[in-house]
């Protein structure tokens, strides 16, 4: 066999019939070379009927059932085991896929033996129905395949295909996560050195529901979080940059770690997740760890100088010496730009000595704040430039500043690199009252700031009118502005995008 396609279902029966029909409709199934494996995890609906059903008609489809419930990667680990095929990938019930997405996908992995997965395009639907879902479908394309783009965010979609013997180098799906076990078996595989293709003809959809696993609750947030941890290690990120240098026979720099940083810290500062509809990020977090690594070299220091500017930390004014680099035209430059206020300028960033491919570069767009300097310097380093006003137009366009200039109080609801960045913004401008909510109870302060629980503000007898922005994921807005109105009707509620 060449494919097996995984599908784990707990209470989906509703969508498993058309998950299988798109299974059987797929070229692979078409020439008997896709077998379904169809994982029921105690699940208290009729999936087995519906399994055997189909069953009757069709070949190639495997039922197992688990008396009591598995986490999804359980599931899949459960899955492998049983399957017979070469390649594997993983089919959620509310995904579905153009009839070749899986032959592509697999004839990516037959035509160059290197490429461990392979990951195609996907769009967001909000229903499954034909006559509905082209209506309010969002094209989610990801991106050109690099290593390190996994250490700021995860780009192979909900419906990649890998190799099934490379589980016996790396091992199976880590079943202690709920919502990110893809997430992190794919740094395991950068760690390792296995190489990923993207595969644009390939191409996917995928439910978009406010209930679904990875959107329902804080579990993917406090997952994300055990991840940044193990991302920040540098010898895994040294690891994979090294397997990218020796790939492509690429010279190996002085001091690869803080090359290896450098990139990272850029590369932070502008990437494009993929169900972001196209709309640039940022992890000020990452970017902190890769330029607080080596404060002895000028380049991290000035770099760092950045991450201040952006926070709203204080910041020496005679860097510039501590960096002992009075002859750097780059430092000099920024100098100048602290001491005039800096916002009208742009701040030149050190990038790698080695050409590593930037984040847009990857994705095939420009962005509108960070770009490659082509002025010509004294120097071999390489440049680029940010521009602050750009950056801050560009997080805070959905953002009615009038309105919150005016406001007696401003709440900024999540504490995230976002909600940092909007603070620092909004106490330049002389918003006095402006407090940090998060409902992590690990989350007490943030910088000598207390951070307030919000219900403890909601329960306040306090009609005063207040502003709301709204500083985490777009799943959760509706439920929290609900809250909002009905205890705070006189605040005004904002978001921050993306």
């Amino acid at each position: 066999m060449k494919v097996s396609a995984l599908v784990s279902t707990y209470n989906s029966s509703a969508y498993l019939a058309g998950c299988l029909e798109d299974l059987i409709n797929q070229t692979l199934y078409q020439k008997n070379l896709l077998e379904i494996i169809v994982i029921d995890s105690g699940s208290e609906e009729n999936e087995g009927e519906v399994v055997r059903l189909f069953q009757k008609q069709y070949t190639n489809i495997k039922y197992l059932r688990t008396e009591n419930r598995k986490s999804l990667y359980e599931a899949w680990n459960q899955g492998i085991q049983d399957a017979e095929g070469l390649y594997l990938c993983n089919a959620n019930t509310d995904d579905r896929h153009d009839e070749e997405c899986l032959e592509r996908l697999s004839n990516a992995l037959d035509e160059d033996g290197k490429i461990s997965l392979a990951y195609g395009n996907i769009d967001k639907v909000f229903s499954l129905e034909p006559s509905v879902k082209d209506e309010k479908k969002t094209p989610c394309p990801s991106q050109d395949f690099f290593p390190a783009s996994l250490f700021v965010h995860y780009p192979y979609g909900a419906q990649p295909m890998w190799r099934a013997e490379i589980h016996r180098k790396v091992g199976f799906f880590n079943s202690k996560y709920e919502v990110l076990g893809d997430y992190e078996f794919a740094l395991r595989l950068v760690s390792n050195g296995l190489i990923s293709a993207f595969v644009p003809e390939a191409k996917g959809e995928m439910l978009w529901l406010p209930g679904a696993l990875s959107r329902r609750d804080s579990k993917v947030y406090e997952e994300r979080n055990v991840l940044l941890l193990s991302m920040r290690n540098e010898h895994m990120i040294q690891n994979a940059y090294l397997h990218y240098l020796q790939q492509n026979r690429l010279p190996l720099p002085k001091n690869l770690l803080n090359e290896c940083l450098l990139d990272l810290g850029l590369r932070a500062l502008c990437f494009f997740p993929q169900f972001a509809e196209g709309k640039a990020a940022f992890d000020l977090d990452v970017m902190e760890f890769a330029y607080s690594s080596n404060v002895s070299d000028r380049r991290f220091l000035n770099n760092r100088v950045l991450l201040d500017l952006l926070l709203g930390n204080e910041i020496d004014p005679d860097f510039l010496d501590l960096g002992n680099s009075t002859n750097c035209e780059v430092m000099q430059h920024n100098q100048k730009v602290i001491s005039s206020a800096y916002e009208d300028e742009d701040f030149l960033l050190f990038g790698p000595d080695a050409a590593f491919p930037t984040e847009f570069e990857l994705k095939n767009t420009r962005s509108r704040y960070l770009k490659r300097y082509q002025e010509d310097l004294r120097t071999t380093d390489a440049i680029f430039s940010f521009s602050i006003l750009a950056f801050k137009d560009y997080y805070l366009q959905s953002l009615d500043l009038d309105d919150l200039y005016h406001a007696k109080k401003i709440y900024l609801w999540g504490l995230n690199h976002k909600s940092k960045f909007l603070f620092s913004f909004l106490k330049k401008r002389a918003c006095e009252q402006i407090h940090i909510l998060d409902s992590n109870s690990k989350s007490k302060n943030w910088s000598g700031i207390k951070v307030l629980d919000p219900r403890s503000v909601l329960l306040e007898k306090n009609m005063d009118s207040s502003s709301f922005i709204l500083c985490m994921s777009s799943t959760h807005w509706k439920s929290i502005e609900q809250k909002i109105k009905v205890a705070r009707p006189n605040s005004s509620i904002h978001h921050l995008h993306p």
